[in-house]
Parts: C-alpha cells; structure tokens; sequence
C-alpha cells in the first residue's frame, strides 16, 4: 500500500510575464507588523485536481498578482523572477471522511515558511502545496498577511480557480492611495488617540501578551449553527432588542458573547466589550472593492455588564457597527487615517482594549467573522461538472472567537474558539447547561 509522501515534488511557478507597472509596493507600518502572520487556506476536495492545470494557472494568476512573487526588503516589497513553490505530494492514510468540523489543524498540510524568514526577505510570500488523498486532495494556499488580508486572500485563491480552469477574472488593486493630510508630530497623534477615547497599553499588557502568545492558536470547534437557527436567532434578538435591522452576523455574536461570558462566569461587577473587524473597501472613498491589501480597522462595543443579555449585546453591537458600514463611513475613514498614523509612530495605542485579551477570563472577545467572504467559491471544474471543495477548513491566527462558512451541503456557520476561549470550552462537560443555552435556536425535538 502506498505510504505518507511517496512522491513528493516541488517546482518554481513563475508568470508568465514581467509586471507592466509597478514592481515595487510599501508597506504600511500595519502591513509590516502582519508579517508576524501567515494566512493558510485550506480546501478539501471529493476529487482530484489537475497538477498542471494548477500550475498554468498559478503562473496566469502572477501576472495578475506580481506582488506575490516579490520578496521584502525593508519597508516594501520588490518584484523577483524566482517564483513561488508549488509541492505535490500523496498521503494515501488520509481520506476526506478525516476532514469533519473537528478537524481544526491543517498545519502538516501546508508547505509553511517562517515568518522570520519571509520578513528579512530570504522566503517567498506565497506557497501552494497539492496532497493528494484518497477519493481527492488537499490544496492548501499560504501568504504572508503583509500582503493579503482575509478578503484579499480568500478573493485570490477564487481568482486562482478561475486562472487555473482558463475563465476571467478581474485583477485586483495593490497600489495604495497617497495620505490626504499633512504628517503630525507624535505628540500630536497621541493627543488624538486620547481625545478619541483610544486604548493605552503598559508594560504590563506587552508582558501579557508574552505569556500568553504559545496558546493562542489552540483551536477548538464548538458548534454550527443551521441557516433555520440563524434565522431564529436573527429574529428573536431583533425583536427583543427592538432592532430590526440587526444583521444575522451581529445576532450570532451576541449570541455567542453571552455565551462566553457566562461560561468564563465573570463575577457581577465584571465588565467585557467585544470587537469585531470592519472591511474598508468602499466603506472609505479611497478603497474600492478591489482593493486587494490590508484593509480593515477593529472596533470594540463600549463595556457591557457580565450579566448582559444577548438581546443587550446585539442592541450595543448594531450602535456601534452601523455607522461604520455607511458607504462611504466618515467614522470608519476617521478611525483607519488614526490608526496608520498612530502605527507609523509605534504609539501604545488601539481602538479596543487590547489589555483585556491575554487572561485565563478575557474581558475582551475578539471576533472575526468569514461569513461573507468567498471561502467556498473555488471552481476548478466546468460548467458542466464542478469541482469545488467540500471542506474548508479555518485558517488559525489566533481570533478568540471565529464565525465561518460551513460546507455549502450542509448550510450555515461554525463558531470556533482559540486559546483561553478552547481550553475554557474543553472544560465544559457535554451534559452541562450550558451547551442547551448555546444551542437554543436549534431546530425544535
């Protein structure tokens, strides 16, 4: 029978031509602290995919992505014709039934570069590995995330099905527009960030976060809601809340903040904010759709009582989050202009309360929501016969709480917890009530 790796090959996809434009992008002061970060996305398919129609296809997609083939020196990154590195391999001990919700860890699956080694430029930003399995393969896709965020990566691996099966696809944007405003002192800056209510960090939190940071990326899957829970969910806070334009994304989180907050039983006079990621483009009139780079900005509700209910939760998160998705959001260009300015002075500054995320009973929740970004949108296959993934799994940059797509046969989102969050979960008995309030939109037995 065959074994784990028995044909392990590795080749240099290079474009098929020289960038026409640019060959040379800055990075933003946030653009190179996200190279402490590499996004892998991972996808499970029913059926093989094609090796040399992935690599014609990777090469198509450089053309439109030269970034990708560049590699950093100091504050940009500079265009190189050496190419990304596409692995195949087999594992015939792994088949797709191995892939369920519980599977949270794809690291062995990935052809993984340090970050280390990427920020000082002696590794490529971009790597795909193709395993083959039994009954089909794993693809697995990494990029630094100093040069994609969520919406830029998951757009790129679709854009690479597209390349990769000969169909169009629109190029994105990697050129950032010039600051509209003249440079201010640091001073000035910080005086900013307090007058607008921004968070300070001590030594003490940077100690912290020290501490903290080896189990971060422990992950634990927790529960999928089905769209007819979502849908209850969604309309029972809406209603409680008096908020009939909640989202069913902001139900969910309140939902599952509650949740949190009665499980890490914070004592009475505790308090706790949950923050959550707003996508800049065409939110801000200097990014379009596709704007392909880091662009989003984290906000946080201001404090809620331990005992909140979810109904207070998502009345707090629709306030917040509401002007900020104006388009365009004067609030939300407001915040991102501060916080680039801030970030480029290293100023111990943020818009959440960062303070309240590295303890056993975090006061901050974190969360990070994929449910409208195009996880499950690959097509390696034709009009007539399809091909695309039946499982993604969530790529691990340590978001306490996660909300991601589930498999299109099954329908709805999962909700997944990292560090303090999972290993607080894992000690929840399955008998518990808990697990009852969590699942209280459920389909009725």
């Amino acid at each position: 029978m065959t074994n784990r790796n028995d044909y392990p090959r590795q080749d240099l996809v290079r474009p098929t031509m020289s960038p026409t434009a640019t060959s040379s992008w800055p990075l933003t002061p946030i653009d190179r602290y996200a190279f402490q970060w590499v996004i892998q996305g991972t996808w499970v398919f029913d059926t093989p995919l094609d090796p040399d129609a992935l690599r014609h296809g990777l090469a198509r997609l450089l053309d439109a992505y030269p970034i990708l083939c560049g590699r950093a020196a100091g504050s940009r990154i500079e265009w190189r014709p050496d190419g990304v590195p596409l692995v195949e391999t087999t594992d015939s001990t792994l088949g797709v039934a191995d892939f369920g919700s519980m599977c949270v860890d794809a690291t062995s699956l990935a052809q993984r570069v340090s970050p280390g080694l990427i920020r000082r430029g002696l590794a490529p930003l971009l790597t795909v590995k193709l395993t083959h399995i039994r009954e089909g393969c794993v693809l697995a896709i990494c990029c630094s995330h100093a040069c994609l965020d969520g919406n830029g990566f998951y757009t790129m691996a679709r854009n690479l099905s597209r390349a990769a099966t000969g169909r169009p696809f629109a190029p994105p944007l990697f050129d950032r527009p010039a600051p509209r405003e003249k440079a201010r002192s640091r001073r000035q800056v910080a005086r900013a960030a307090r007058e607008a209510g921004w968070h300070r960090l001590n030594l003490l939190d940077v100690l912290r976060f020290a501490v903290a940071r080896r189990g971060v990326h422990d992950r634990a899957f927790v529960a999928r809601f089905s769209p007819a829970a979502l849908q209850r969910c969604r309309q029972t806070l809406a209603h409680e809340a008096a908020c009939p334009r909640l989202s069913t994304t902001s139900a969910l989180l309140a939902h599952v903040a509650h949740c949190v907050a009665t499980m890490l039983e914070l004592p009475v006079g505790d308090r706790f904010n949950v923050s959550f990621l707003v996508d800049q483009r065409e939110r801000l009139t200097s990014l379009t759709a596709d704007f392909a780079r880091n662009a989003v900005s984290a906000v946080a509700t201001s404090p809620l009582a331990a005992r909140a209910s979810a109904a207070e939760i998502a009345a707090r998160l629709h306030e917040r989050l509401e002007p900020l998705l104006a388009k365009p959001s004067q609030e939300l260009d407001a915040i991102a202009s501060l916080t680039a300015e801030v970030a480029a002075r290293y100023l111990p500054y943020s818009t959440i309360p960062l303070s309240g995320l590295p303890r056993r009973r975090p006061t901050l929740f974190y969360t990070n929501s994929f449910a409208k970004l195009p996880v499950y949108d690959l097509d390696f296959g034709g009009a007539s016969r399809p091909v695309r993934p039946v499982r993604a799994i969530p790529h691990n940059l340590g978001d306490q709480i996660v909300v991601w797509p589930a498999p299109p046969a099954a329908g709805g989102l999962e909700v997944y917890f990292s560090g303090p969050l999972a290993r607080a979960v894992a000690r929840v008995a399955d008998t518990d009530a808990w697990w009852s309030e969590l699942r209280r939109f459920d389909e009725p037995r």
